[in-house]
């Protein structure tokens, strides 16, 4: 299913709900980690495939403020400081308000070594199986140190999404676990580009809120595994 020159959106474009997963800005990939069936983009870091790159000590900020730019949505980009969501932190009953600077934890004080973002749509298939193996992995997230949160653009009817579709969300995918709000305007939407397939999937270093891998759309695998490179960058940050 695709949708065209939505008017809830920044920019006119096509979305797509994709059962294959395709990179994001596939011209500055790195060649994607062994065993990782879905395409990926990662920065030329100089690491091993699947390892994303230690921060540089010399230009790392303390966390008395948030990481430097430069900021974007782009893998190697710093997610941009200002953008906040409201829905349902993990097991709270309550609407509460997301900002990015919540997830940043370079001093490993919040307990948090890798972020696992997904945006998604109530009319998305594809998102759907997503989510429902999602909740299969919680167990290995919450024992690696993995933050999961859920980001819901639209609801069922193509519209833009609100704190109850967010709640809708979580509650038929058992979701408990995962952090689920309302994302009516796409804020973490690519740039440049006309076509963009959810649900789109991006991991990001807490110690420095870079974009380490995005993919679009969702390659279902059976039992559902663990993405390598969240995984490795997870292990990474482990204290």
């Amino acid at each position: 299913m695709k949708l065209t020159s939505l008017a809830l959106l920044p920019l006119a474009l096509t979305l797509a709900c994709s059962g294959a997963t395709t990179a994001v800005g596939a011209s500055d990939a790195a060649p994607p980690p062994e065993g990782d069936s879905g395409a990926t983009t990662t920065p030329p870091v100089g690491t091993d495939a699947g390892e994303a790159a230690a921060p540089d000590a010399a230009t790392t900020p303390t966390c008395a403020s948030y990481a430097k730019g430069p900021y974007g949505t782009g893998v190697g980009q710093v997610l941009p400081p200002n953008d906040s969501w409201q829905g349902y932190a993990a097991n709270d009953a309550s609407v509460t308000t997301l900002q990015i600077s919540d997830l940043y934890d370079c001093d490993r004080s919040k307990g948090i070594n890798a972020i696992v973002i997904d945006t998604s749509a109530g009319w998305c298939a594809a998102c759907e199986t997503q989510a429902h193996d999602e909740a299969e992995l919680m167990a290995e997230y919450d024992q690696l140190g993995v933050k999961a949160i859920t980001l819901i653009i639209m609801d069922a009817a193509e519209q833009p999404a609100t704190t109850a579709t967010a709640l809708d969300w979580r509650t038929t995918y058992n979701l408990d676990d995962v952090g689920v709000y309302a994302d009516p305007n796409f804020l973490l939407e690519p740039q440049n580009q006309q076509t963009i397939g959810l649900p789109l999937t991006m991991i990001v270093d807490p110690r420095t809120m870079k974009v380490v891998k995005a993919t679009e759309g969702y390659g279902q695998e059976f039992p559902p595994v663990i993405d390598p490179t969240l995984e490795g960058l997870a292990k990474q940050n482990h204290p």
